[in-house]
């Protein structure tokens, strides 16, 4: 069923509203899983940004968020997991960290690097203020590319993320590499990438 879904998907730009589309952007493209919202992002750091709907508007919708930053990306693996994971409060005040789940896996030649868990969020806003909503959950991706890192981000309510816990699978699944073409060396010399915050 999923190869079937995958060779029915049409393959478009990242311009893609939703449903079930390849979205091709530098070093990699991903299939958007049908259901998926597509949004105008809501930060400058936000490349792409879908809404995934809860069941009822009592248990309310999630976002999942590609970030990319260049080819230098926001550091390496181990500081981003704890980034996210310190974005996270648990009930028994033991750290986040202890309570994730970390994977390394591959997708088609792709490495990729998981976090999951679930706790009080507690990330800053742009304005300084930091979070507090119980009974939230994330799953987050790092993706290496020839192109640099992309990192996937999924927020939202604890029960919402469950319900597509099938369709982020299937997107990590989806993951496949496209070739960049290489640098000179005048462009490699280019300004570097501030690091900005997830």
């Amino acid at each position: 069923m999923k190869r079937l879904l995958l060779v029915f998907c049409l393959a478009v730009s990242a311009n893609a509203i939703t449903g079930c589309h390849r979205v091709d952007m530098p070093g990699m493209s991903y299939v958007a899983p049908d259901g998926w919202i597509r949004e105008d992002p809501t930060s400058d750091h936000r490349m792409i940004q879908y809404r995934l709907r809860g069941e009822t508007k009592e248990a309310g919708d999630a976002r999942l968020v590609v970030y990319y930053f260049g080819e230098a990306g926001t550091g390496d693996v181990e500081a981003n997991i704890d980034r996210w994971a310190r974005q996270f409060r648990q009930p028994d005040g033991r750290p986040s960290l202890e309570v994730a789940r970390v994977e390394r896996r591959e997708a088609n030649g792709l490495v990729v690097h998981t976090i999951a868990m679930e706790g009080t969020y507690t990330a800053m806003t742009e304005t300084g203020e930091h979070l507090n909503r119980p009974n939230r959950s994330i799953h987050a991706a790092v993706v290496y590319t020839d192109a640099g890192p992309y990192y996937f981000k999924v927020v939202g309510p604890t029960e919402t993320v469950r319900n597509w816990d099938a369709s982020y699978e299937a997107l990590l699944a989806s993951f496949q590499p496209i070739p960049v073409p290489v640098k000179s060396d005048e462009d490699a010399s280019e300004g570097s990438v501030e690091e900005p915050t997830q």
